[in-house]
């Protein structure tokens, strides 16, 4: 039996570079309170491991959409066969072990110590200069259209250096953080301010990254899956928005969500098929040695060229584990021809707030189906309860010919 794990905190604890990390209480709460999202992506037959199986039973025995995914909260059900979890890491194979799980269904210590220097936003650094040479090469008439700066510092005399802090419009961000936290915007910023993070940020874990602050006109991604063959499989496209310092809003949900972004890069829309060729030639080799999901932030952005046209910051970030766009690309089925959805991952510090927040938008947003796809309407994709913080959904608009 392959068996799916929800672990957002992966981020925190691929920080932490310790099997014995104590999470942070908000990191518990999203890997709790949406450890049923794999039930939207997990393959026919397979099974999600979540906290509590009677409460996860009962709301997807309620769903109008079903799915032949099997619910566990341990494994005497049937032995695993393989473990997919969101991202792997030495926390969350310790804990999986003291669960029951033979080691040998899971990574060795060299793959779990490959992710985690690679998911350092050092290898952005090193990627970045080699990517934005070959698409300006392979794209002469156009190559203005791709932008985007990374250096990585390990002393603040390197930070002084950057072409990105001498103009003074930048962001700063630590080798290992989660969506939207480890990042100082140093826009409008005092120097000191800015040199007591990037001090503490460098004995904290060796260093940090430094990227150009570029006019952000939107957020997408190409989602890879890197083959134990060596070669790398595009398994679609995410066209997400963020909230304030990056942190994940949500996600358009639609068949060829692809085509928004080209509409939205306009002239420089080759630029994002231009993009995903070189990443799927060359991500393999800057990733050697790893195998499984991939994803690849990019940004629409006004260049910092003399003609400020729009273009792309081909690679924002590398993010060696499933990602919140793949989810949105699983969903997708579900749409009704002529609709579009919206996946969100909702907070509330209170959960009763919670509770009242969901009750409202199924009160306001009514699910409406045609043909057993999702016409209109707010669709739960997690339950809520009593304790929760964190809840995920889909909501979809039909959009009429008059609009």
């Amino acid at each position: 039996m392959i068996y799916h794990v929800f672990n957002a905190s992966h981020d925190e604890a691929l920080a932490s570079g310790n099997e014995n990390f104590t999470l942070p209480a908000a990191a518990r709460h999203i890997d709790n309170d949406l450890a049923l999202l794999p039930y939207w992506y997990a393959s026919s037959g397979e099974c999600v491991l979540v906290p509590h199986e009677a409460e996860a039973r009962d709301f997807t025995e309620n769903l109008p959409v079903k799915r032949n995914v099997v619910i566990a909260d341990d494994f005497s059900g049937a032995p695993p066969s393989a473990i997919e979890p969101w991202g792997w890491n030495a926390l969350l194979v310790r804990m999986l072990e003291k669960r029951g799980v033979p080691r040998q269904v899971m990574p060795d210590n060299g793959f779990l110590q490959l992710v985690r220097r690679l998911q350092s936003r050092e290898t952005v650094s090193e990627y970045l200069p080699v990517l934005l040479q070959r698409l300006r090469t392979a794209c002469r008439d156009g190559k203005d259209v791709f932008s985007g700066e990374s250096h990585f510092v390990r002393t603040l005399d390197e930070l002084h250096e950057t072409p990105a802090f001498i103009s003074g419009r930048y962001i700063m961000k630590k080798p290992w953080s989660g969506s939207g936290r480890g990042i100082f915007a140093a826009s409008g910023a005092d120097s000191e301010r800015a040199d007591k993070w990037c001090a503490a940020t460098i004995r904290e874990q060796g260093g940090a990254e430094v990227q150009a602050l570029l006019e952000n006109h939107g957020d997408c991604a190409a989602e890879f899956h890197i083959n134990p063959d060596g070669t790398a499989s595009l398994t679609g496209y995410s066209y997400f928005s963020t909230a304030g310092k990056g942190a994940y809003a949500g996600n358009t949900v639609k068949p060829h969500v692809e085509n928004d972004i080209r509409l939205k890069l306009g002239p420089a829309a080759f630029a994002l098929d231009a993009t995903v060729s070189a990443l799927s030639l060359t991500l393999p080799e800057v990733l050697r040695g790893y195998s499984g999901p991939v994803g690849v932030d990019m940004m629409i952005c006004r260049n910092d060229n003399e003609n400020g046209n729009i273009g792309l910051f081909p690679c924002v970030e590398i993010n060696l584990r499933r990602t919140m766009g793949m989810v949105a690309a699983a969903l997708t089925p579900l749409i009704a021809p002529g609709s579009t959805g919206r996946y969100l991952i909702l907070y509330e510090r209170l959960p009763e707030d919670m509770k009242q927040k969901c009750h409202a938008l199924a009160e306001s947003q009514p699910l409406a189906t045609d043909k057993g796809k999702i016409l209109q309407g707010y669709l739960p994709l997690t339950p809520v309860n009593a304790e929760t913080h964190f809840h995920a959904c889909l909501t979809v608009e039909h959009i009429t010919e008059d609009k």
